[in-house]
């Protein structure tokens, strides 16, 4: 891969108790791995803002200089 591709995020997630109940993602890259993610975020209960404490590896062609899945999380409105 040698050019930086977009990726559509959005998370659901329960106004009162900020757990992630969905999420969907799309890119023209193949990015189906980071759903297994949110399936156990879902399952485990995790709020929005575990989500953005999360220490996601680096990967140069999405990340600047965040992972792409913390600056989606970063951006939850209150």
């Amino acid at each position: 891969m040698s050019e930086n591709n977009k990726v559509k995020i959005r998370i659901l997630y329960e106004r009162a108790s900020r757990r992630v109940i969905g999420a969907q993602l799309a890119s023209y890259t193949d990015i189906s791995m980071t759903i297994h993610m949110f399936s156990l975020a879902i399952m485990k209960e995790v709020t929005i803002e575990e989500i953005q404490l999360l220490d996601i590896f680096f990967l140069p062609h999405f990340n600047q200089p965040y992972n792409y899945i913390t600056m989606v999380a970063l951006s939850a409105k209150e």
